[in-house]
């Protein structure tokens, strides 16, 4: 490809994320893109805020992909339905310190409401496993009285692609009956290329790409001064929390697939892979 092929090709790829994000399916071009503007924006030095203003790109974008699958699934997700809130929740750095910037601009009051709240989720999940938490029905420390989120427009990948076609389901599920939730496969499509793409951006930028637990991670960033600065420096301001890594051993598909992605966003020569001829 020429020089001003790549060009137009990136044009058109920027262009349609903007309109609408990423697609479902791997759609190479708008995945690049997208990974490419991840890396820009947490390449920004001396911004102390590029986590979280990487994140807060990142879920826009997601947004409007979600608004393509709008009224194609008879979804059965309502305000104030929270059996999904109960899952342990792993999110990015980034849309740790997201979070964070949203209850900063609360009133101190509530700030320390919510922290309490999280503190008293994390004690009494911590020596749990995923689904011993689920079934012991502890909520994620951002869900009020009503079951609504407390954070809903800073709220992470996870969350915004958690959808169900059967409350039903849910609902039996979480009394710990055996149940298949129904999740249209859109939503998990979109939820894995969002995150590969946030991984990769992350990784080609040298920083921490692990997924921590949510509320021990939040009160953290909370209570640490200048945390995301100290986080973007190298600092592991996370350590002991529970969290997830791509471990290249176990998953070596998806390490290959995140080094595609971080090459390709630099126009890069791609590592020898089953997806994109050479």
């Amino acid at each position: 490809m020429s020089r001003a092929e790549r060009k137009k090709q990136e044009k058109a790829a920027q262009a349609a994320l903007r309109r609408a994000g990423l697609p479902v399916g791997h759609d190479f071009p708008l995945l690049f893109a997208h990974t490419g503007n991840l890396r820009r924006i947490l390449a920004q030095r001396p911004n102390a805020a590029r986590a979280q203003e990487a994140a807060r790109h990142h879920l826009d974008a997601l947004n409007r992909s979600l608004r393509q699958q709008a009224g194609a699934f008879a979804l059965e997700c309502s305000k104030g339905c929270s059996y999904c809130c109960h899952n342990m929740v792993t999110a990015s750095a980034p849309e740790i310190f997201l979070l964070a910037r949203h209850f900063r601009k609360t009133d101190p009051s509530r700030r320390q409401d919510v922290l309490e709240k999280l503190k008293a989720a994390d004690l009494a999940g911590r020596d749990l496993d995923p689904r011993q938490r689920y079934l012991a029905h502890i909520a994620c420390g951002l869900l009020d009285e009503n079951g609504l989120c407390g954070a809903y427009e800073s709220r992470p990948n996870v969350c915004r692609t958690m959808v169900s076609a059967s409350v039903a389901a849910c609902r039996a599920s979480f009394a710990g009956e055996p149940a298949q939730i129904p999740v249209p496969k859109p939503y998990g499509a979109l939820r894995t290329a969002y995150s590969y793409t946030l991984l990769a951006a992350l990784q080609a930028e040298g920083l921490d790409d692990r997924l921590y637990e949510l509320n021990q991670a939040l009160c953290i960033a909370l209570e640490t001064g200048d945390a995301e600065q100290r986080w973007l420096s190298g600092e592991d301001i996370f350590a002991g929390i529970r969290h997830e890594r791509v471990d290249a051993g176990e998953q070596p598909q998806i390490a290959l697939f995140l080094s595609v992605l971080a090459a390709g966003a630099e126009n890069s020569p791609l590592p020898a892979n089953p997806w994109i001829a050479g």
